[in-house]
């Protein structure tokens, strides 16, 4: 089970969660509240008229009277279903809305995290958890919304059921045999007997509940293998090893052996076990409390003290209530039990996001001749002791054409990642023009640089709006930007050229480009955005080693005062640089132009002779 909360911790964490729902979907918040309390409501006035109704035909019997509460029922009725309806379908549309939007909270959360807590497994685990609370029964903030309806609706039963049988207590009986009902002691027991059972069927109910929490870990496993397994046969980039090797009757059988809920699981022990039991208890203990409520109200009529209109009148009320108070409980238990679930959500939802707004009037994001340079760079990623960046030096030029090369873990893709501002250096600074990029604002200096990493994605949308980006378009500049990457008479086959899908999604009609094909299409996003610097993490590792020195050299060539910085383990790419930079274990071991470093006989050297063969054929080509 889960650990246990005091009743504070419960309070504050699920009151934090009414407010956060309240402050995002106020119409939807509203909606919920307003139409529990309404159906709360409702049923105490066709129990008050029902009451009037059988009064008046066992007592007097006036033709007059009758006719009136009938006709004022039937009145009463109309007005009622109209309202119900009209709130129910407000409700049902709130709840559509709700449930359609949901997963924006998570969406417009990942966009505005830092990157470094978007590169962690640990907030992914988070989201997965949280998607598998609610998947495995709604607890998260889809249960606070339960325990908004179930808080309002209760009370609203208690308060109407105080006003309907508060006269139970204050009618004397004649009977002088049953004087006794009269005193104010017996009406004190019998009030306390009814709310000790009514609070001790909501509390072994949800100590019954709280064996959800203890089982959760096992339904998320159970949850995480049915999302992989259960939908494997339509995965489209496993259908050929799952045909070929039959991985279909192994998966079977890891999922049957870890799937909690099977028969004779986990979920299904705990179900017929103790807290089916309790469960089972329960739901006796509340009939209990029924025919209480039945013995009292049946003894007070028999002794005269009222008619059968009223006793009708008081069990309705007095057995509404009864359901009012256990269900204010045992709302209670669900804010117990949902503790802990919103505690993984509020983990999340308060991380700290990226303040993309800092401005410094200082800045000058205009200059003719930008300059970043690298003092003293220190860097780790979080939750590692092991720097992945050590005393990093070096000041990058404007219209430099930088090559970054070495060895699987050096540092390389760090170097620009540091760069393109996703992560920030634990020691030294990076600064652009003299000032520390962080000072910029954060659309500004991104404005200034293209990036291309090694596992770009294409979205199932026109190829148009892939390589711009934007739902607004220069169809002149998409044109050159294919070019530039020799591209363009593959596109202009096409039926649709440019406004040709990528993917089926959303077209029949869609295409499937190649490996190579895909990251030519994502490389004519830097020849489209324009910007001073053009950063490739071995965004040409689908080509073969011509057609990358073929791009290579276009880029070159077109980029004219441009600055590049790329990376590329297929050193004959470096050859045009005008200056390369070698990482070793996280620092730049070696740096200048591609003669010199082959005459200096270090790890350059060393790197060019193991892939010189293949090199060739590309050095006489160029």
């Amino acid at each position: 089970m889960g650990r246990g909360y005091k009743i504070k911790e419960v309070f504050t964490e699920n009151t934090k969660a009414i407010i956060y729902l309240f402050h995002k979907y106020p119409n939807i918040f509203i909606s919920f509240v307003i139409n529990s309390i309404y159906s709360a409501i409702i049923p105490y006035f066709y129990l008050y008229l029902s009451a009037l109704l059988i009064k008046e035909l066992s007592q007097e019997r006036r033709i007059e009277i009758i006719l009136n509460i009938i006709f004022f029922s039937l009145i009463a009725t109309l007005v009622f279903e109209v309202i119900g309806t009209v709130l129910h379908h407000w409700e049902s549309y709130c709840n559509d809305m709700y449930s359609a939007s949901k997963e924006e909270i998570w969406m417009n959360k990942f966009l505005e995290l830092k990157y470094k807590d978007i590169d962690s497994p640990h907030t992914y685990d988070l989201l997965a958890q949280i998607h598998r609370n609610e998947s495995f029964a709604g607890f998260g903030l889809s249960k606070t919304i339960d325990i908004i309806k179930k808080m309002f609706s209760a009370i609203t039963k208690i308060i109407g059921a105080m006003v309907l049988c508060w006269s139970l207590f204050t009618i004397k009986v004649v009977n002088p045999e049953f004087s006794y009902l009269n005193t104010p002691i017996f009406a004190l027991i019998l009030f306390i007997i009814m709310i000790g059972v009514a609070v001790i069927s909501p509390i072994i109910s949800n100590k019954a509940k709280s064996y959800w929490a203890g089982i959760a870990g096992k339904a998320h496993i159970a949850n995480r293998l049915f999302s992989f397994y259960g939908y494997l046969a339509y995965d489209h980039d496993r259908a050929l090893d799952i045909r070929i090797y039959n991985q279909n009757k192994l998966c079977e059988k890891s999922y049957q052996k870890f799937n909690a809920f099977r028969p004779g699981g986990e979920v299904a022990n705990c179900a017929k076990g103790y807290m089916g039991i309790m469960l089972a208890l329960s739901v006796a203990i509340s009939y209990i409390l029924t025919g209480i409520v039945y013995l009292f109200v049946c003894l007070k009529a028999w002794a005269g003290a009222f008619g059968v209109g009223s006793v009708t009148q008081y069990i309705g009320a007095l057995t509404a209530m009864s359901g009012g108070i256990s269900e204010l409980l045992s709302v209670y238990g669900d804010m117990y039990t949902n503790t802990e679930f919103l505690k993984t959500v509020f983990e999340l939802l308060d991380m700290p996001i990226e303040d993309k707004h800092v401005s410094w009037t200082g800045c000058n994001l205009k200059d003719s001749n930008y300059k970043i340079e690298f003092k003293n760079v220190y860097f780790k990623y979080p939750n590692s002791s092991e720097w992945v960046l050590r005393n990093i030096n070096y000041t990058i030029k404007e219209g430099e054409k930088i090559a970054i090369v070495g060895e699987n873990g050096s540092g390389k893709t760090t170097f620009v990642k540091l760069l393109c501002r996703l992560y920030e250096p634990d020691k030294g600074e990076i600064l652009l023009n003299g000032v520390n990029i962080q000072r910029y604002n954060y659309g500004s200096y991104i404005a200034i640089i293209s990036a291309i990493f090694q596992d770009f994605n294409l979205v199932s949308q026109p190829i148009k709006n892939n390589i711009a980006a934007s739902g607004e378009v220069d169809e002149n500049k998409v044109w050159k930007s294919i070019e530039e990457v020799g591209m363009k008479e593959l596109i202009e086959e096409l039926p649709e050229k440019i406004n040709t899908y990528l993917y089926k999604d959303y077209s029949c009609d869609g295409i499937y480009l190649s490996g190579g094909e895909e990251q030519k299409l994502a490389i004519s996003r830097a020849f489209y955005k324009e910007s001073r610097y053009l950063v490739l993490d071995e965004p040409t590792a689908a080509l073969d080693p011509i057609s990358e020195s073929e791009i290579y050299k276009r880029l070159y060539e077109s980029l004219n005062a441009k600055t590049m910085i790329f990376i590329s383990h297929r050193l004959s790419s470096c050859i045009f640089c005008d200056e390369i930079l070698v990482f070793k274990e996280g620092e730049i071991v070696e740096h200048g132009k591609h003669e010199d470093l082959l005459q200096l006989g270090g790890k350059y050297s060393e790197l060019w002779n193991v892939q010189a063969q293949y090199y060739v054929s590309i050095i006489q080509k160029s």
